[in-house]
C-alpha cells in the first residue's frame, strides 16, 4: 500500500489557487525474503535483528498532466498526457523487541531503517502544446531513484513446530520528500520542471519462517485439541490498521453536449480517460462474532465488525474524474474533485483450521458496506462552472453507502483461556456505481454523470474477549 503526494517547487501560481499539487496513491501486492536472529534474555522477553527484501511494483498514475500539478504552463495537456510514479522494490534491516505472550505466542514491535526504488515518468502524448511545446523533447522523460526513510510496526508470531513460525505484520514507513526535476530541450529553448514528491507506505505481511539450529518445542500438542473444545464461544474485540481504497472516476455524459461524439472526436489525443482517485490511512473499530469448535482441528464462525476511516483523494484542478477540458478539467488549483470514503462494516462467515490447539489459520468472505461521498467544487466562474452566466451550486457533494463482497484471512492466537489476538488482511469490492450533479442558471442546465469503481484493501490487528470459555489453552 503505497501513500504518495507531489508538488511542483518554483513557478509563478499567484491567481486561480496556485498550482496545487496532486495525490499519488497506489495499492498492490508485493512478496519477497526475510531473514534474522532472535536473542531469548529473559523468560518472556525476545531481542532480534531483521533484514528483509520485497518486490512490489504498484504505479499510480495522473492523466492530461504531464507534471503532478494544476499549473497549466507545465501539466495540463491532452488525455494520453500522463505523469506515473511506480514503486518499485523495498528493503529493511530493523531491530525486534518481542514479549512472549505464551511460550509459542510472540507479540513484538519493529523499526529501523528502510529502502525504496521509485520511478516518475513524465509523458507527453504530442509535441505542441503543454510542457512539450515548441517541440520540447524527451517527449518521455523518466527519473529513477532510490529512496531512504524509517519504518515501524509490530505484529503477532507464533511458533507453530520447533522449527517453522508463522506471523501476521503491519509496517509504516516514511521516506520523506525528495526533489526531482525533468529538462526538455529545442528549437533554442530549455526548460527545467522541479517538482518534489512526498513517499510514505503502509504494508501488511503474511510470514512462514524456517529456525535454522535447536529450539525448545511449543508446548501445544494435537492431543490436547481432542479433549479441549476451548474455541466455541461468543467474543467481542476491536481492531486498528490500515485501509488502501483503490478508486477509478469517469464522467459518463454530459446532458448540454454530445459527450460521446466529443470524446470520439479527442480519440487521437487520448479521448475522455478516467482517473485514479485512490487513498490510503488508518482505520479502527469493533467486531464481534460466535465461533463452533466442529472438529478437532476446525472452527466455523460468524463474524460481524463495524470500522471508522476518514480518507480522501483529491484530484486538484478537476471538478469531475476526467481529462475532459470542458466538462471536468479546469486548471484552476482550487477546484477540485474528492472522493471520501468514511465507514465500513461487515458481516461475515470465518472457517479455521488449528495448526497448533492455540493457533488458528482462518478465511474469512461475506458482504461489506461503505459509506462514500463524492464532491465538486468551483473555486471560481470557469469554463465547466458557466454558461452565460454563473451555473450553481459551485460546490456540490452526493453521499451513499455502496455495498459489495468481502474475502481474506489471517491468523488468530490464543494467550489465554478467555483472549485472542490476530492479524488480518481483508479484500472488498464494491462494483461500479453512478452519480450525478446538476448545476443550474435562469436558463440552463447541466447534468454531468460519472460512476465510480471502488475496491479495498484492509490490513488489521485485533484483540478480543471470549466470553464463556469451557477450557485453557494448552501452551
Amino acid at each position: 500500500m503505497t501513500d504518495n503526494g507531489a508538488d511542483i517547487m518554483a513557478f509563478s501560481c499567484a491567481g486561480f489557487g496556485g498550482c496545487a499539487g496532486q495525490q499519488f496513491d497506489s495499492t498492490g501486492f508485493k512478496g519477497g525474503v526475510y531473514g534474522g536472529y532472535n536473542w531469548q534474555v529473559a523468560p518472556r522477553w525476545v531481542l532480534g535483528l531483521e533484514a528483509d527484501w520485497m518486490w512490489g511494483g504498484q504505479t499510480a498514475t495522473l492523466r492530461s498532466a504531464a507534471f503532478p500539478s494544476t499549473g497549466p504552463t507545465f501539466s495540463l495537456g491532452f488525455a494520453r498526457d500522463t505523469f506515473r510514479v511506480k514503486a518499485e522494490w523495498d528493503a529493511s534491516v530493523r531491530g525486534r523487541v518481542g514479549f512472549l505472550v505464551t511460550p509459542s505466542i510472540m507479540a513484538f514491535a519493529t523499526g529501523g531503517a528502510t529502502f525504496m526504488s521509485v520511478e516518475m515518468t513524465s509523458q507527453c502524448g504530442a509535441p505542441g502544446g503543454g510542457p512539450c511545446a515548441f517541440s520540447l523533447a524527451p517527449t518521455t522523460a523518466t527519473v529513477s531513484d532510490s529512496v531512504i526513510g524509517w519504518t515501524v510496526g509490530g505484529g503477532v508470531e507464533a511458533m507453530i513446530t520447533p522449527n517453522w513460525s508463522l506471523r501476521g505484520e503491519y509496517r509504516y514507513a516514511d521516506y520523506g520528500t525528495n526533489n526531482y526535476s525533468v529538462t526538455r530541450a529545442g528549437g533554442g529553448t530549455t526548460r527545467v520542471v522541479g517538482y518534489d514528491l512526498d513517499f510514505k507506505t503502509h504494508s501488511a505481511l503474511f510470514g512462514l519462517a524456517y529456525a535454522f539450529g535447536g529450539r525448545k518445542a511449543p508446548t501445544d500438542h494435537p492431543t490436547s485439541v481432542v479433549a479441549a473444545h476451548h474455541w466455541s464461544g461468543f467474543y467481542l474485540g476491536g481492531a486498528v490498521g490500515a485501509r488502501s481504497a483503490q478508486a477509478k472516476g469517469n464522467v459518463t455524459a454530459v446532458t448540454n453536449s454530445n459527450f460521446n461524439s466529443f470524446c470520439d472526436t479527442l480519440a487521437p489525443f487520448g479521448g475522455c480517460r478516467g482517473q485514479q482517485l485512490d487513498s490510503t490511512g488508518a482505520k479502527g473499530g469493533i467486531y464481534a462474532g460466535y465461533n463452533w469448535h466442529a472438529a478437532p482441528r476446525w472452527v466455523l464462525g460468524v463474524e460481524a465488525d463495524w470500522m471508522w476511516a476518514d480518507h480522501e483523494a483529491v484530484l486538484s484542478g478537476h471538478i469531475f474524474p476526467s481529462t475532459v477540458n470542458s466538462f471536468a478539467l479546469t486548471a484552476v488549483g482550487g477546484d477540485s474533485f474528492t472522493l471520501k470514503t468514511q465507514w465500513d462494516a461487515s458481516l461475515r462467515g470465518r472457517v479455521g483450521h488449528l495448526v497448533t490447539p492455540s493457533v488458528l489459520v482462518f478465511a474469512t468472505a461475506g458482504v461489506s458496506w461503505m459509506s462514500i461521498k463524492t464532491s465538486s467544487v468551483c473555486t471560481a466562474v470557469t469554463a465547466s462552472c458557466s454558461a452565460i452566466a454563473t451555473l450553481t451550486p459551485l460546490t456540490a457533494s452526493v453521499s451513499d453507502i455502496v455495498v459489495g463482497w468481502t474475502v481474506g484471512g489471517g491468523v488468530e492466537a490464543m494467550i489465554a483461556p478467555d483472549w485472542l489476538v490476530r492479524a488480518e488482511y481483508r479484500y472488498a469490492d464494491y462494483g461500479t456505481s453512478d452519480y450525478s450533479i446538476t448545476r443550474t442558471n435562469a436558463s440552463t442546465q447541466r447534468v454531468t454523470t460519472y460512476d465510480i469503481d471502488l475496491k479495498t484493501h484492509t490490513a488489521l490487528l485485533g484483540i478480543a474477549y471470549k466470553f464463556g470459555g469451557k477450557a485453557s489453552a494448552t501452551p
